[in-house]
């Protein structure tokens, strides 16, 4: 969404006062999914939330992001100074370096590395699964194992991962890397049941001390929410639920994030991820730049929406 939660903010404002539809360009959040768990998990569907779990992971054994740099390209035919957006602070002044233009993201003044290009796409969909919210803590870590400064030129980490803490004491975890594509399963943790987003979409497996409260939940109808296309009650020899299987809407199209904005621009309704659902995604991912920057946790308040110095 911007490089600094501030910017986002301001993003966020500024929709709201001129009444205009935004919609951030993270388009795994049109899968209709995630709006189904969100209703799930509000209907007490897997019980209290306590952890989450989701990443990004990629190997290239070029190194992530090291793109063609067209060697004709130079200030005369370009707008270096506009692109770098010195005049408004958006970057400091500097002479003309095609590596920069061509693969910014490998650079901190213009990139907030894996957490602004990859894991914002992770947790935009987490978070309308979870209900959208301020984060309370974040800090993070990670490193450069393969590519780095001395042999690729390299500012930002290429190994990260995040923990974010929030006001209902919940925890989300974020893993990203570009230096080994196995990776985990985006997964929400409840007390009594965890949900997997996997074919046909979404699988809710209970808890072994709450099998018979997930059997009681599904048998009174409790994951047939709006959204769901289908939803299969696997069971065990007890004829307790084992496995619910719901097939819904998985589709991170760009195609369909477009058209579902101009859609809400006809319409005036909320698109799949408004400007307020943004920042507050965007929020953790900034901190959690500054918290590995900065080598410390980062605090933020969600009534003042401001850091805690």
């Amino acid at each position: 969404m911007t490089l600094y939660w501030h910017q986002a903010k301001e993003v966020a404002e500024t929709a709201r006062r001129t009444n205009r539809v935004f919609q951030c360009g993270a388009q795994s959040a049109n899968a209709e999914r995630w709006r189904v768990a969100q209703r799930i998990i509000k209907n007490g569907g897997i019980g209290p939330t306590v952890w989450v779990e989701g990443g990004a992971f990629r190997n290239d054994p070029r190194g992530d992001w090291n793109w063609y740099i067209d060697p004709s390209a130079n200030p005369s035919n370009l707008d270096w100074d506009m692109w770098l957006g010195w005049k408004w602070g958006l970057a400091p002044k500097r002479p003309w370096e095609p590596e920069r233009y061509f693969r910014f993201r490998k650079f901190w003044d213009y990139s907030g590395g894996l957490a602004t290009d990859l894991l914002y796409h992770t947790l935009s969909h987490l978070l309308i699964a979870l209900g959208p919210k301020f984060p309370r803590r974040v800090v993070a870590a990670g490193g450069n194992v393969v590519f780095n400064l001395q042999n690729d030129n390299r500012e930002v980490p290429e190994n990260f991962h995040v923990l974010i803490e929030y006001p209902d004491n919940s925890v989300v975890i974020l893993e990203a890397t570009q230096v080994c594509n196995y990776g985990v399963p985006e997964i929400i943790r409840g007390q009594h049941a965890t949900m997997h987003f996997e074919a046909p979409g979404i699988v809710i497996r209970p808890q072994s001390p709450f099998v018979e409260q997930v059997t009681e939940k599904a048998e009174k109808g409790i994951y047939d929410v709006e959204g769901v296309r289908n939803l299969e009650l696997v069971r065990d020899s007890k004829d307790r639920v084992r496995e619910i299987k719901i097939h819904c809407h998985t589709s991170g199209d760009q195609g369909e994030h477009v058209a579902n904005w101009l859609e809400c621009i006809r319409t005036r309704n909320k698109p799949n991820l408004d400007a307020d659902t943004a920042y507050k995604v965007m929020v953790p991912i900034a901190l959690s730049v500054e918290s590995y920057r900065q080598q410390k946790a980062k605090l933020f308040d969600p009534e003042r929406e401001e850091v805690i110095q």
